[in-house]
């Protein structure tokens, strides 16, 4: 298990996120916060995460008719949920005014917004309806994030009902660990986004003991002309829109 005070831990993180296809948007977890070092988790939470992946807080990637920015919502003063401080809203608030919505706009954080259907017991965002609101007036399309090891595709306006059209949630579960949980309990999962100029496809896959490989569950669309619904097939129509993927 990670702990952000094991210099052994720092290198070999860096070793893995070497071997990993470029560009790449990395954001912090909980695990990337002191965990015994009680003053560096309180003062400096983020200093040895910077120093050892060397990455910005808050990443750009600018892709051909997308943009990806990364949030910090791991702190020294959190147990469970995280949160967006005032400093990360403001910051993110500029980041977002830089693009219009011509763009697809995804937000990668940490943290769980709000939880899978079923799966209530663990501590959200803090002030969740919040930062939905504001995930709104940016204008995000997709949030992605993770931190339950549970995979899950929905949209935050289904359980926060103030909001206007709300956002396509993508929360992954866990790739490359047996913490897999609830329904996933032990599993491996990952989840894969196709971007084009008028859709975005996300598939899940989840790992199948009995096949030794990654098996995608179903496919999820969100389309320009509607950008916050979401159309779902079943897994019988997945092949066919992975094989216009690799086309």
């Amino acid at each position: 298990m990670q702990r952000a005070d094991s210099s052994r831990q720092w290198r070999m993180i860096r070793e893995f996120i070497a071997k990993l296809p470029q560009p790449q948007l990395i954001v912090p977890g909980n695990h990337d916060v002191p965990l015994y070092n009680v003053i560096n988790r309180i003062l400096r939470p983020m200093t040895t995460y910077q120093r050892e992946i060397g990455v910005p807080l808050n990443p750009v990637i600018e892709l051909p008719g997308a943009v990806i920015i990364g949030g910090v919502t791991a702190h020294g003063l959190t147990i469970d949920g995280g949160m967006l401080s005032k400093r990360q809203r403001r910051t993110l608030t500029e980041l977002w005014s830089r693009y219009d919505d011509t763009r697809w706009k995804l937000m990668v954080l940490h943290h769980q917004l709000v939880n899978p259907p079923g799966y209530q017991h663990r501590a959200t965002m803090r002030d969740s309806v919040g930062v939905a609101h504001l995930l709104e007036q940016w204008g995000v399309d997709v949030l992605l994030c993770g931190h339950i090891h549970v995979s899950h595709v929905g949209q935050t306006a289904d359980s926060i009902p103030t909001l206007q059209h709300g956002t396509v949630i993508c929360q992954s579960g866990t790739t490359t660990s047996r913490r897999g949980k609830s329904r996933e309990r032990g599993a491996q999962s990952y989840n894969l986004l196709s971007i084009s100029d008028t859709a975005i496809d996300i598939t899940p896959h989840v790992y199948t003991a009995a096949t030794a490989q990654f098996t995608p569950t179903a496919i999820y669309t969100v389309r320009r002309r509607d950008r916050r619904s979401i159309e779902q097939r079943s897994v019988e129509g997945v092949a066919a829109s992975l094989d216009r993927i690799a086309e």
